[in-house]
């Protein structure tokens, strides 16, 4: 099934020279970047009356942003540069919010446990995660953590990162993955003082903030973004497969093609093994994901990444395919047991493979093991996730057909 999940929140008051049609116009011809200098050295913060935030899970706005937008389930937005510091100072009775510039000024268990007891915590909120990204990836963190009383009940996960097109960086959160404030009490509090700090990670030329949220839950933070001047629009979708149905459901949706394809490498001497996640397992994945992102034109993440994710071991599946003996592909996948979900992130079967059928054979062993591990969903991702299209995965499971909807930018 089809699930539009990417969200875009812009405030009414954005740069003329980035705007078009209300959203950020990523993606479209190179814009007169002289322009936007000169729009953005001449932008005034807004009042408190037109202050945006960006949308249903993470309010990255304070009295200045000027615009945002979203991508997934998420939200951009241009934010007036500010000062980046350790902690921003509250009233006192108030939450206390810390800046973190890198994931090493927490402890693992303190930022774990929020993500734990937090209805929107996701394997993407984790410590693993998030520091694989800084450390695997080299990415730039600036991480919100909300405390009351010295303990963490908030998080706000975040990387700043280049913008296409223009010559500006986006805080965002979160890439790869999905992000959005993990919250365990007092949300409408926690989430303003999260909006109000925001800014204050955005300096030079850091101007919008993004989030990308991992399902439609966040909505329930709508109201309070939209008081604060920003409006929701939809971009773009994922592609989930609702497992609580059933395989022999399952298989009955899909189209005669896949079940064709699934019959003929099941003849073959076919073997899917479930690998022991070491660096060795990883490094031979990592040599068929580079072939694989070389033959679809990709490009792959470093090796780096791979090896940092080895520290959350007990939430990654990693398949190996062999026919015949012989090497045929594999997944990487990423379990979610906060949301019920495996996420599949990472494919590695290289083209000369296909005749075998290995993406056919991949696919429907990962649905029938999720199922028989009590997991809720598989989620595909939007149409660059594994680099090789939600959409043909999905046609490879459920012979369901492409949609338009899912055309943009997605994990």
């Amino acid at each position: 099934m089809i699930f539009i999940d990417c969200y875009i929140i812009t405030p009414d008051r954005s740069p003329a020279g980035l705007s078009r049609g209300g959203g950020l116009a990523l993606g479209n011809p190179p814009l007169d970047q002289q322009g936007v200098r000169a729009e953005l050295d001449g932008l005034t913060a807004p009042s408190e009356a037109s202050r945006g935030s960006r949308g249903p899970h993470d309010a990255t706005a304070s009295a200045t942003p000027a615009a945002l937008a979203a991508s997934e389930v998420g939200y951009r937005g241009y934010a007036a540069a500010g000062e980046t510091g350790a902690s921003v100072t509250q009233p006192a009775d108030a939450c206390d919010v810390r800046i973190l510039e890198t994931l090493d000024a927490v402890a693992q268990d303190r930022w774990n446990g929020v993500v734990a007891h937090a209805p929107q915590g996701s394997v993407f909120h984790r410590y693993e995660w998030l520091h694989a990204i800084e450390t695997g990836l080299g990415a730039t963190p600036r991480h919100l953590l909300v405390t009351k009383d010295g303990n963490p009940i908030g998080l706000l996960p975040h990387f700043v990162r280049a913008l296409p097109v223009v010559p500006f960086r986006r805080l965002q959160s979160l890439y790869p993955g999905f992000g959005g404030p993990a919250i365990t009490t007092d949300a409408a509090a926690v989430l303003s003082r999260m909006t109000a700090t925001v800014p204050a990670c955005c300096s030079g030329r850091t101007i919008v903030h993004e989030i990308r949220a991992c399902n439609t839950d966040y909505l329930r933070y709508s109201t309070l973004l939209r008081a604060q001047g920003y409006r929701l629009a939809r971009l773009t979708g994922r592609f989930q497969l609702r497992l609580e149905q059933g395989y022999a459901r399952i298989w009955d949706g899909m189209s005669t093609t896949r079940r064709k394809e699934i019959r003929r490498g099941r003849e073959r001497d076919a073997d899917i093994v479930e690998e022991p996640i070491t660096r060795a397992t990883l490094r031979r994945f990592y040599q068929a994901y580079t072939r694989h992102m070389a033959q679809v034109g990709g490009d792959p993440y470093p090796f780096a990444f791979f090896a940092a994710l080895q520290a959350m071991a007990d939430r990654l599946l990693v398949l190996t395919l062999r026919i015949d003996g012989d090497y045929a592909g594999g997944f990487l996948e990423l379990l979610d047991d906060d949301q019920d979900t495996v996420h599949g992130l990472f494919a590695a079967v290289p083209e000369d493979d296909r005749d075998a059928h290995a993406s056919a054979l991949l696919y429907d062993h990962v649905t029938c093991w999720a199922i028989d591990h009590g997991y809720a969903t598989y989620d595909f991702g939007g149409r660059r996730t594994t680099s090789g299209g939600g959409r043909s995965a999905l046609r490879r499971v459920s012979g369901a057909s492409s949609s338009r909807t899912a055309t943009g930018n997605a994990a």
